[in-house]
């Protein structure tokens, strides 16, 4: 027990001393008796204190509940917000939106669905444009514009698709807040963009005019520019962004403003003077071989073409029009192209090799008129034909699949018909893929197009005359050829009333605008199709590649028969018992083929072709004027 202040002394004196430092266990003192150092309780002899924690420690207790606040506040918003990315799992995040198209919370096909359809109804709606009073339409088509959905919704798909507590949290509250809006991605030619921009300029302007060029003969005027009040092109191009930016069709209101020229006179004088030059004396142009033509001022200048292109005149040439003015000095020079062609035999097919063509390159003698020069050498160029031999070899044509022919009665109007059609699908390629249409093909039948009037046949008028008749004839005799063949039957009618000349249901009636006639090559082969007209008789016959092909054909088969009718009619004008036919009737039949394809092997389901003629009945006038009695 310590019982003076000296034995506490002594105690202390006790510790470690170090480096004159006296360090004082306070809390051996405190478990000695008579002495509590630690709490408020004093012995005797030392003053009695009330206790009082130091500063440091009660500002640092503060610091740590507000930093175990702050946490908890964090952890909460961490907590949410990855829970909100946790449970949409591949789903657009919620809140998210392409101009204005809410596709938040949605999988990849029902955003896609949804924005395509938003899409589609801007893409059929045209933008319009007005200032003042002046208004303008623009279409889609005239930009080639289109709304790129899928780009779209992988950029909607990507807003928050890591795990960056940066972009995770403050996201989750702006699209919970404000939303977050994406512009669509879209696609446009660029090309076309400038010439909407030029027809917005021109369009809605009023009084501006570009400087011009007008070429009277030899002679170059220049038109002195115009400024007027519209739109200028700064303010379409900013305007027509942001229209195609979105999927809104809401007008768009330009404001009036001075528009000046785009061409300027000087621009228009500097080109004049390149033109002046050009046509002031003959050209005299060589060739490789050593050929020379000679173009004339006149000739050149007919052929030149002035294009306005942003600031400036654009001067093209017409290569044509020269070819045309000059063709006998061409002669010994170009060569036109020859396509790849086809011979049949009795031993199959073989492919007639095509030939490049040359062509004097005046697109590239423009430079040099263009810088002053009337005596240069022109460059010839090989000018490849559309379908050379590699295109034909890769048909695989090499063999007769089918072929069907039908008579007629020579001599008649309608034979010409026939042979008009034959002559314009005679040596036609369907190639793998394509459908062939024989109206597409044809035309309208008119006398400019080599068809002449001959019968035709309507449910409404009977038989009258028309431009074309007996055209028909030769549809079905390609529609049998391809019937045969096996080809996918796209459209065909028969007719309405049974000829006998055609097999039972396998017709193909023709009329411009209403009735078609059309296969598809569903083969992985072309299809060339020859034609030939006899003396009595068309035939059609096509030649491919049968790759393991067959046909089973059956029918026709009439499934009922209703018998022609006659028709009778009182004619005052005939006498008692005389009886005159004024229609031929045709009996109605129902009537069925079928037809079975098998390719590699496998064995196709069994088409039927159904039809129905109608019955027409005969028509007979009979006579009632009474016989005249014999004179007495």
């Amino acid at each position: 027990m310590l019982n003076s202040q000296t034995d506490i002394i002594e105690i202390a004196r006790s510790r470690e001393v170090q480096e004159d430092i006296v360090t004082i266990d306070l809390t051996l003192l405190d478990k000695q008796d008579g002495v509590n150092l630690l709490s408020g309780n004093s012995p005797e002899g030392l003053p009695n204190k009330k206790e009082k924690k130091p500063y440091f420690i009660t500002k640092n207790l503060k610091k740590k509940h507000a930093i175990i606040a702050g946490i908890l506040v964090f952890a909460l918003i961490f907590s949410a917000a990855y829970a909100d990315k946790f449970f949409r799992g591949d789903k657009i995040a919620y809140g998210v939106s392409i101009d204005n198209v809410d596709v938040g919370g949605l999988t990849t096909k029902a955003a896609k669905s949804k924005l395509e359809k938003a899409a589609n109804k801007a893409l059929d709606t045209p933008i319009l444009f007005s200032v003042d009073d002046k208004e303008l339409s623009i279409s889609s088509q005239d930009l080639d514009l289109t709304y790129d959905v899928n780009t779209s919704i992988e950029k909607a798909k990507a807003i928050e698709s890591n795990y960056n507590p940066l972009e995770v949290v403050p996201g989750l509250f702006m699209r919970y807040t404000t939303g977050k809006d994406i512009e669509p991605v879209i696609k446009y030619n660029k090309e076309k963009f400038e010439l909407v921009i030029q027809n917005i300029v021109n369009s809605l302007s009023v009084g501006r005019a570009d400087a011009s060029i007008v070429i009277d003969g030899i002679d170059v005027e220049v038109i002195p520019a115009k400024t007027g009040d519209g739109v200028s092109e700064k303010q379409a191009i900013t305007a027509l962004k942001k229209a195609i930016s979105t999927l809104s069709r809401d007008k768009v209101i330009l404001r009036s403003e001075s528009v000046q020229a785009q061409i300027s006179i000087r621009e228009a004088q500097r080109t004049a003077s390149i033109l002046k030059k050009m046509f002031s004396k003959e050209t005299l142009i060589t060739t490789p071989g050593g050929n020379s033509i000679n173009v004339s001022p006149q000739v050149l200048a007919s052929a030149i073409v002035i294009t306005p292109k942003g600031k400036t005149l654009e001067l093209k040439i017409d290569s044509e029009k020269i070819r045309q003015a000059i063709g006998d000095q061409l002669s010994a020079v170009e060569l036109a192209p020859k396509d790849a062609s086809f011979s049949v035999s009795s031993t199959g097919v073989s492919v007639i090799p095509s030939v490049a063509g040359k062509q004097i390159d005046f697109n590239a003698a423009l430079t040099s008129w263009i810088s002053g020069l009337h005596t240069f050498e022109a460059k010839v160029i090989d000018l490849e034909p559309k379908r050379n031999t590699a295109w034909a070899q890769s048909l695989n044509i090499t063999e007769m699949v089918s072929s069907f022919s039908t008579n007629f009665t020579p001599g008649q109007a309608r034979v010409k018909n026939i042979a008009r059609a034959a002559e314009q699908v005679n040596n036609i390629i369907v190639e793998p893929g394509e459908t062939f249409s024989l109206n597409q093909t044809l035309g309208k039948r008119t006398a400019e197009n080599g068809y002449v009037k001959a019968p035709v046949y309507s449910d409404a008028d009977g038989f009258f005359e028309d431009f074309g008749g007996g055209a028909s004839q030769f549809s079905t005799t390609l529609f049998n050829a391809a019937y045969i063949a096996g080809y996918k039957d796209v459209t065909h009618t028969p007719h309405t009333i049974y000829i006998e000349r055609y097999p039972k249901g396998r017709e193909a009636t023709l009329n411009w605008g209403s009735i078609d006639m059309a296969f598809k090559n569903d083969s992985n082969s072309g299809i060339l199709i020859r034609t030939s007209l006899g003396r009595s008789s068309i035939s059609v016959a096509l030649y491919s590649s049968r790759e393991g092909r067959t046909v089973k054909l059956e029918g026709p088969v009439e499934i009922a028969r209703i018998p022609m009718e006659t028709q009778y009619s009182d004619d005052p004008n005939l006498p008692i018992g005389k009886e005159t036919q004024t229609q031929g009737g045709y009996p109605g039949i129902v009537v069925e083929n079928y037809r079975t394809v098998t390719k590699d092997g496998k064995e196709g389901r069994r088409e039927r072709y159904r039809w129905t003629y109608n019955m027409v009945p005969r028509k007979v006038t009979r006579g009632t004027n009474p016989a005249t009695p014999p004179a007495a």
